[in-house]
């Protein structure tokens, strides 16, 4: 148990440290950390929004922008549209519809990745060990594979649920069958759990219960009983991706 510990705190301590930048493509949206000077910047003002004009001075940080891509030392990006107003002004003429020159080297030290992600994503999942929880705790490998449905919680965070096929050793330590002897028994098991999703790649930490024909007969300890796993899993598809606005 001791060694599951470190791989369950990885999973949150990894969606709070800052994604890998190095692939960066073009249409990924960003955001900057601090206020950024792009190429049309008059460096003797301190105003990030030049009001009488409405001239962006230096990029205001925490808003949302498209990436255009590099070329020559200068990064391209434009405001995702700003919708509305705002609580202070109106920064749609200000950010709309326009390119800002930036820097690479400005850009690469200011620039934060941002994760679209969907409201619903289908997926695949694995788990490659159970820990079971009856009475001594017990440690089970097993073939297993399934799917599973994730509604997206918060950044790249989904709770999900799914069943899977698998398969487990039945033995006479923990069932009624003869002593000395096993069998292999196909399992169906009900799976639910919180998933971090980075691009389509999935880990999570899961729950569930596993079931199997003729219990009746073989009387299993761990029929419908809960076990928990890491698990590792696969997006194949999303449902209603929100399209991000500042």
């Amino acid at each position: 148990m001791k060694t599951l510990l470190p791989l369950i705190a990885f999973i949150f301590i990894f969606s709070n440290t800052t994604i890998a930048q190095d692939d960066l493509e073009i249409g990924d949206v960003v955001k900057f950390t601090s206020p950024v000077s792009h190429l049309k910047s008059d460096h003797s003002k301190k105003e990030l929004l030049i009001k009488n004009s409405n001239v962006v001075n230096l990029i205001e940080p925490k808003y949302l922008f498209t990436f255009m891509g590099c070329e020559n030392d200068t990064c391209r990006v434009t405001a995702k549209p700003f919708t509305n107003k705002g609580w202070d002004f109106d920064r749609r003429k200000y950010y709309n519809n326009k390119v800002f020159e930036i820097s690479s080297t400005q850009f690469k030290s200011k620039f934060e990745r941002v994760e679209e992600t969907g409201a619903v994503t289908i997926g695949v999942l694995t788990l490659p060990f159970r820990v079971r929880m009856q009475e001594d705790w017990s440690f089970e490998t097993s073939f297993n594979l399934g799917v599973t449905a994730g509604i997206h919680l918060k950044n790249n965070f989904f709770f999900q649920i799914g069943t899977q096929i698998g398969s487990s050793e039945i033995s006479s330590s923990n069932a009624k069958i003869e002593d000395g002897k096993s069998i292999t028994a196909s399992t169906l098991s009900l799976v639910s759990g919180i998933m971090y999703e980075y691009k389509r790649a999935q880990i999570g930490v899961y729950f569930g219960a596993d079931l199997i024909n003729n219990q009746t007969e073989y009387k299993w300890i761990h029929h419908g009983k809960p076990w928990f796993s890491l698990g590792i899993g696969f997006d194949v598809y999303k449902i209603g991706t929100a399209k991000k606005t500042n």
